[in-house]
This record gives structure tokens, sequence and C-alpha cells, in this order.
């Protein structure tokens, strides 16, 4: 919420300076872009060096890749668009990544890209700028309102579904500059400064306290901080509010650094969280925002103030253009492995090939059905269909394995699949029901085209047990029938999500050959990083893991023989990775060999599904 703040105060400031500068003939775009060098860049390539030297020295091979990219797209003002193209299941941590922040300073300068050229074009050519002005605003809060249910990411990142966030502070520039060319400029009644400042600030309020990370964002709710910040900025100094608190010594401080602390603040907070393996204390967390306040006030007084002030002319300017090219061709040879972190060695490297060995979709062709991407990976007369979620698709490296073993009896495999979300029917997210979309898809394909054998499967565990993600999961899915919705992580609704998926299953065995896929196991102790040993000041390595590994816990076996009896109720077949993953009860993190099994703490390798998952084949394969 406070960037939806920041973007309304950036385009009133910003459009209102532009605005006058075209009133009074002395607009000029190639200087407005020239001040935006001086305001931006220092402090923008000192944190981004910052990092990149911080993070050769404790980051790992493949966190170092991602923060080379991200200083490039840094650099480059895209970080909203590399943020949002890696966005998705396997997503790193956001407290993870140090530069996560700079995405709403990508939106910010694209904004300033077209804002410019689109005031100059209705200066000259005499176009209403009030009509312009309203017409992309109206259009991006169309495009925020239309993506966010559908695709939430998208809205976040995009571009397009932020603009009118800024747009609304231009609005309110604009409107006070005609104010004051007209002569009334006088600010309004006390009564209603104060009256539209305190609403402003309740919005403000209640879009902290109520919103969360559960609720679709931005979409409409983020009109609730963009409104109360253009009443805060609207009700100006009559209001007791502004004249106050908002223009008191402390507050007027903090918003000369406010720039510098912006690109500080989150950096160093992601280090945190880096160095403490993802559990930071609260002492740690203070203590890094007490050093990003004093580092955001020397990087004010020591070089943002003498770059934009002191030294003039085009000399800083070029400097400062020169150090972004070398800062982006750093973070280009970062992300392109060119460059390699100081914690480089066998054990490492290990663990790295572990995480990134992933084959789904690969260069499978996408079709778009219902709306929902479906994958097709074409081979023999017969289909096989696969519904599900990652669990699912972790399984398509078999069907290449299948190509070399027996091609001749391979089937065409569609997948129907979308990450993190319960096959079944009638269970929607909470959150913005695009859960659904997969099934509709699925149901399509099915009145479409013949199909011979369907496989439903999920990370059953994930929805109805806790052992992984537990809360943030089961919690986020309702079943949705009969007028009702309920709760996953409760009794009622767990029981009637069962029958709903028998119902299901009973359905579609009429017709098809039916699986049902049982899970793999899942535990925080599967997850390959976890056995990670020593400091990263000093020296990482990997302890030995031949000996690891987990028993299933009662609540995972119970639910293991609630689908068993599902499958046998509604006749169809069952399909049980256990026997290959788990000896006497107990499930390895490591093979014979000593390779890794598991990319993270519930899903298994490319590698080692390509060549152990037989249990898969009899689905993917024509009967003999």
């Amino acid at each position: 919420m406070g960037v939806d703040i920041f973007f309304v105060i950036s385009g009133f400031l910003i459009s209102g300076i532009l605005i006058k500068e075209a009133q009074t003939g002395r607009f000029s775009i190639l200087t407005f872009y020239q001040r935006r060098v001086r305001r931006i860049f220092p402090a923008l390539i000192l944190v981004l060096l910052f990092c990149s030297v911080l993070a050769w020295f404790i980051l790992l091979p493949g966190e170092y890749q991602q923060l080379g990219k991200h200083v490039l797209s840094g650099v480059g003002f895209v970080a909203n668009l590399a943020l949002w193209a890696e966005s998705g299941y396997f997503d790193t941590a956001a407290e993870a990544k140090p530069l996560l922040h700079l995405w709403s300073l990508g939106v910010e300068e694209q904004f300033y890209i077209v804002w410019p050229w689109l005031i100059a074009l209705c200066w000259r050519s005499r176009l209403r700028l009030w009509l312009a002005l309203l017409s992309v605003a109206v259009l991006s809060l169309l495009a925020c309102l239309w993506w966010t249910p559908r695709d939430a990411t998208a809205a976040f990142y995009a571009p397009y579904t932020r603009f009118w966030e800024l747009l609304a502070g231009s609005a309110l520039a604009y409107w006070a500059v005609l104010r004051a060319q007209s002569g009334r400029a006088a600010p309004p009644p006390t009564w209603l400064a104060n009256s539209l400042s305190f609403a402003g600030l309740a919005l403000m309020a209640a879009s902290c306290l109520w919103l969360d990370k559960s609720q679709p964002f931005p979409g409409w709710r983020a009109a609730l901080p963009v409104l109360g910040a253009v009443l805060v900025v609207a009700a100006g100094q009559a209001s007791w509010l502004n004249r106050y608190v908002l223009s008191n010594r402390l507050m007027v401080g903090i918003g000369l650094i406010s720039f510098p602390l912006y690109l500080w603040h989150w950096p160093l907070l992601a280090f945190a969280h880096v160095l403490s393996n993802g559990t930071p204390d609260r002492l740690a967390r203070a203590l890094a925002v007490a050093v990003a306040i004093l580092l955001a006030w020397l990087t004010y007084e020591l070089l943002e103030k003498p770059v934009r002030y002191r030294y003039k002319g085009a000399a800083p300017i070029w400097i400062l253009l020169a150090l972004s090219v070398v800062l982006a061709a750093w973070g280009g040879a970062g992300m392109l492995g060119w460059v390699s972190p100081r914690h480089v060695n066998p054990d490492l490297q290990r663990v790295l090939e572990a995480s990134r060995d992933w084959d789904y979709p690969g260069v499978m062709a996408t079709q778009m059905v219902q709306g929902h991407p479906v994958r097709r990976d074409a081979a023999g007369a017969r289909v096989t269909l696969l519904v599900g979620d990652s669990h699912v698709e972790q399984y398509a490296p078999r069907v290449a394995a299948l190509r070399r073993l027996a091609p001749e009896r391979l089937n065409t495999t569609l997948w129907s699949t979308i990450g993190g979300c319960p096959p079944i029917e009638s269970v929607v997210d909470s959150t913005g029901g695009f859960c659904s979309s997969a099934w509709r898809a699925a149901q399509a394909v099915l009145a479409s085209q013949p199909v011979d054998a369907v496989v439903v499967g999920g990370c059953w565990n994930c929805y109805f047990v806790p052992p992984v993600k537990a809360e943030a999961a089961r919690q986020r899915f309702v079943l949705a029938a009969n007028g009702q919705r309920l709760a996953l992580d409760g009794q009622a609704g767990r029981q009637a999500a069962l029958a709903s998926l028998q119902a299901q299953l009973q359905a579609l065995a009429r017709r098809h050959r039916v699986y049902l896929l049982l899970d793999n196991p899942q535990d925080m102790q599967l997850e390959p990083a976890r056995y990670i040993e020593g400091s990263r000041w000093s020296a990482l390595h990997l302890r030995p893991v031949s000996d690891v590994s987990i028993v299933l816990p009662p609540a995972v076996l119970a639910l293991r023989e609630q689908l068993r009896a599902v499958a046998a109720r509604a006749g169809v077949t069952v399909i049980d990775p256990l026997p290959a993953l788990c000896q006497a009860g107990r499930c390895p993190i490591a093979s014979a060999a000593g390779e890794l099994i598991y990319k993270d703490n519930n899903h298994l390798r490319a590698s080692y599904v390509r060549s152990q998952a037989s249990f898969l084949d009899a689905a993917l394969l024509a009967p003999r």
C-alpha cells in the first residue's frame, strides 16, 4: 500500500513541475531526463554496487545469478518485468530477493518515459491534456480491474495496470495548476480541508489494516490507498494534519531522504533474511532499519545533494550513465554465470543442480482452452490427459524417457495443470477463483476429442494435512457447493472435498481409463539446501545426506488410506509412487548412489523422474 501512496505523490509532484513548465514555455524533455538522471542514478548506483559486492561474499551460485539479473533489470528500469517473468510456483521467496523493491521504480520510470511525451504532444497540437490524461487513466484502471481476478501477479507488476495511480496524482496536479492560472487558488475552508485529510488518512489506514496477502491486489482494493493519498494531498496546508503533522521537521526530513531510504531498506532486510537462514529476529530487523536510515541520510547528504545541486554541467550525467553501463554489464555477467560468487564448490553445485532440476513444460506445445494453457506432447494416436498441480507436472520428464524406451506405445499427453491448486472441481481458491480454470479446460478437452486415459493427481498432503506450507495452503481453499463455502482445513470441508473428488472420478470412469495419482513424500527435511552447513561469511559445505530419511506422519498415512477408499468406490486405479521412494517405512533424501532425489521439500527432481518413475507408465502407454 505504501507504493500506491508513493505513486500518487510522485505523479502529483513531478507532473506539477512538467505542466507548469509547459505553460510557461520552458518545457524540455531533454532537461526532464537530465534531472531524472541526477535524481535517481547516484543513490541507485551506490545501492546496486553495495548489493553486488555483498552478494559476491555471501550468496550461493544460483542466488547470485538471480541477483545479477535483478541488477541488470534494475539499471534498465525493467525490474517489474523481470520479476513478473520469474514469478510462479517455484519463485524465490520475496524476503530473499534483495532488489525486489525495484519493481516500483521500474513502473514509475516506465510511466515517465511516456508521460512527458504525451504532455508535449497535447501542448503542441492543442489537444486537451485533460482528455488524454483521463482516457489513459481510465484504460489503465479498467486493465487493472480486469486482470487482477484473472492474474493478480500480472496486474501487480504490469506498468499498464499501475499507470492510473500515477495519473491520479497527475490529475490533481493539473487541477491545481488550472486553479492557480484562473486566479481561484484560494485554499479550501478549514473544515473541508480537515475533512478531506482525515478521510484520506482513514482510507490509507484501513488499507494497511484490512488488506493482506490473501486478497487479490491491486484491483479495486488499490483504490483505498490511492484515493486516500489524493484526499490528503488535495487538502493542502489548510488542514491541521498537513500543516502540523506532515509539515513538521521530522516528517520533512524523512521526505528528503525518502528515495535513498526506499533504496536501502529492502536490501538490508533481505540480506538479514538470507544470513539468518530465513528467520531474522526482531533485533536484526530493527538493526537493518536503523542502518538503512543512517545510510539513507549519508547518501542524501554526501552523494545525492552534491550531484543534484553542486556539480553543474553534463559531466556528472555522463559519468552516471557510464557507471550504470558498467553495473549493467556486471549484472549481466553474473546472470549468465560468467562471474561466480565466492561460495563455489562441488557440494554446493550439487544443491544448485538439484534446485534447478525441473523440466515442465519444456518444449511442449501450448494451446489455450477456455482461457487456460493446456500443454501437448504429441506422440501416438491415443491420448492421456493429466489434470492437477505441480505434483503432476513433475512427471513430464518421464514422457521424454518413454519416447526413447517405448516410442511405439507412447500416448500423446495433454496437461491441464495449475501450480498450487487442488484438482477438485468444486474446490476454489478463496482469493480469486483462478484454480477452477484448469478443471474447466480439462472438461473442454474431454468434450472435444477422444481421450483414452485420465490421470488426476496433486499435492494432497498440502491441501489436507499440515507437513508443508500447511496453514497458508489449506486455509486458502474452500469447497463451494450447494450455497456453502467450507474451508479445507476443517473436517466438514475435507470430507466434502473428498466426496466431490469421488463423484468427479466416477463421472470420468464412465468413459475413460482413470487413475488417481497419490502423492510423494513432502517434508522440510527433504529440502537439499537444509544440509548446507557453515557460515556464509566464511565457508559452506554440504553435510553427508546418504543416511538422511523421513518417516511419514500418521496424518499423511491416514489421508492415503482415505484416497485409496475414494478410488475404490469410484472404480478407478491408484498410482502410488511411495514404493519407489520409501523402503521399510523410511523415505530417503538421496538415492543409494548418493544422488539427491528432491529439488525442494516436496517436488521430485526431473532426473529422478526420468529414470525411476516407471510407476506412471501404465497411464502413459497404450495397452499391449
